[in-house]
C-alpha cells in the first residue's frame, strides 16, 4: 500500500486553501460585527428596534449576526472540509465496516475530528495506511459474519460456514430509468469490504477503485442483472436480492478457516 491514492501536494493545495478562506471568513465577521455596533451606537440607543441585523433573514434558524455566528459557522465549514478531503483520500475503502461506520459518525456530528492541518490530514491518512492489514483482518471477520446469517429462509445460506452460493437479502435496488442495478446505500460499506476480504486472502492488497469492483459489476449490468467479478457471479433481482456465487471456493475455504475469530492463514 502507497501514498499513490492521493497526491500530498493536493492535500497541500487543499488546506492552504482552507486556511486562507478561514481567515478572510474570519475578518468578514469582525468587519460585520463592527458594522453592527456602529448601527446600534448611532440609531439603537432609546428607540423600539434597539439592535440591527446585518445579515438577511432567512428560514435557517440562527440567521441573524449573533455573538458567536462566526464559532458556529467554523463548526460547519470545519465539517464541510472534513468530508471532502475522507473523499479525496478515499479513506473509506481502506477501513473494516466497523472503522468505516465510525468515520462517517464522525463526519456527521463532527465529534472528535482535529483541526484541519496538513500533519493532521496526513497523520490520519498514514496511520490507515500502516494499519491496512489489521483493518483486512477486522474486515475478514465481519465479512464471515454477514455471508452466514443466522435464522435464514434461504436455503443456499448456512448459518455454520459459508457454502458455493449465497443470497444477500435487500443489498441491491432498481436504478432509476429501471434499466439495471445499484448496491443500497446502506449497504455499500458490506459491498466493498465483501471485496477487499477476497482481495485480502488472495494476498492482493484493496480494492483499486473508489466503491470496489463488486459494485462496479452491479452498475454496469442490464436489466437481467446479471454480472461477475474475478470472485464472483451475481445475479441482481427485483425484490432487492442479490445472488451471490463464488468463483474461488479455495478462498471460501481460507475464510470458512477464519472462524472463531482466528488470524488469517498465510
Amino acid at each position: 500500500m502507497t501514498n499513490d491514492l492521493i497526491k500530498r501536494d493536493t492535500v497541500s493545495q487543499l488546506i492552504e486553501n482552507y486556511e486562507a478562506a478561514v481567515a478572510d471568513i474570519t475578518q468578514a465577521y469582525k468587519l460585520l460585527h463592527a458594522a453592527k455596533d456602529r448601527l446600534n451606537a448611532s440609531f439603537g440607543m432609546g428607540q423600539r428596534i434597539h439592535s440591527f441585523d446585518v445579515l438577511p433573514h432567512g428560514y435557517h434558524h440562527g440567521a441573524t449576526l449573533s455573538d458567536d455566528s462566526l464559532a458556529q459557522v467554523m463548526v460547519q465549514i470545519k465539517l464541510d472540509a472534513w468530508r471532502v478531503l475522507m473523499e479525496r483520500l478515499e479513506l473509506r475503502k481502506l477501513l473494516s465496516i466497523a472503522r468505516r461506520e465510525e468515520l462517517n459518525k464522525q463526519l456527521s456530528d463532527g465529534k472528535g475530528l482535529p483541526d484541519i492541518t496538513l500533519e493532521n490530514v496526513w497523520g490520519m491518512f498514514e496511520s490507515a495506511v500502516s494499519n491496512v492489514d489489521r483493518y483486512m483482518e477486522e474486515a475478514v471477520l465481519e465479512v464471515f459474519e454477514f455471508l452466514r446469517p443466522p435464522s435464514s429462509k434461504y436455503k443456499t445460506n448456512s448459518e455454520f460456514e459459508i457454502g458455493k452460493r449465497v443470497v444477500l437479502k435487500w443489498y441491491v435496488e432498481a436504478n432509476y430509468s429501471k434499466t439495471g442495478f445499484n448496491v443500497r446505500y446502506s449497504y455499500d460499506s458490506r459491498v466493498t469490504a465483501l471485496d477487499n476480504a477476497f482481495l485480502r486472502l488472495d494476498g492482493k492488497g484493496v480494492v483499486s477503485t473508489y466503491n470496489g469492483p463488486t459494485q462496479d459489476a452491479i452498475k454496469l449490468a442490464g436489466s437481467d442483472g446479471l454480472c461477475e467479478t474475478d470472485y464472483f457471479k451475481l445475479r441482481c433481482c427485483l425484490n432487492g436480492n442479490l445472488h451471490l456465487e463464488f468463483k474461488r471456493p479455495d478462498l471460501v475455504q481460507r475464510l470458512n478457516a477464519i472462524a472463531g475469530g482466528a488470524r488469517l492463514r498465510k
